[in-house]
């Protein structure tokens, strides 16, 4: 079964992340969570960490400065604040033209390093987009059957999601078969 990284990081992962909190679960499931979790992160880890940007934590550091310069304070000095359209709160400000005048000098200052943090979302979003890499660490079913398939807390959902990562050996199938 191909899937994308996108459909890893957000189906596979979250399941393997609830299955990994369940209690009176063996050491055979509990290894095979593990192992499953550890590989992902090794393939995600480096390309979180090449979207962060030092000089984009700096223009955010910035542009929090330059607002709360030239927010409007109330009587204790505390910058004022409104909730705005989209229900978020928001500064109210005392001088929007001086402060747009800085904002608009930082975002030239920054301009080339926020094109290459732009570029870089891009080329994460096209990662996101391609077949992943993962190679799970499979489960046989046959260690299901052996522990009676007991995963206290497990349900269909989490199999559904986490069929990848199981191995259909013969030997369950067999007894499937005989079983019908």
């Amino acid at each position: 079964m191909k899937q994308t990284n996108k459909e890893l990081l957000t189906e596979i992962y979250p399941n393997l992340q609830s299955v990994s909190n369940l209690t009176g679960t063996t050491f055979t499931f509990d290894y095979w969570v593990t192992k499953n979790i550890e590989r992902i992160i090794s393939i995600f880890t480096p390309m979180q960490k090449a979207l962060a940007s030092k000089d984009l934590d700096e223009y955010k550091t910035e542009i929090q400065k330059i607002n709360q310069k030239h927010a409007a304070k109330d009587e204790n000095g505390n910058p004022k604040t409104e909730t705005n359209a989209q229900g978020q709160q928001a500064y109210v400000f005392a001088t929007p033209a001086a402060r747009q005048i800085e904002l608009d000098a930082l975002l030239k200052k920054y301009k080339p390093a926020l094109d290459a943090a732009q570029q870089r979302e891009k080329e994460y979003s096209e990662l996101m987009d391609k077949e992943t890499e993962f190679i799970p660490y499979k489960l046989k079913l046959s260690v299901w059957e052996e522990n009676k398939g007991n995963v206290p807390g497990l349900t269909a959902n989490h199999l559904i999601k986490l069929m990848p990562l199981i191995d259909e050996d013969e030997k369950v199938e067999m007894k499937i078969k005989r079983a019908k």
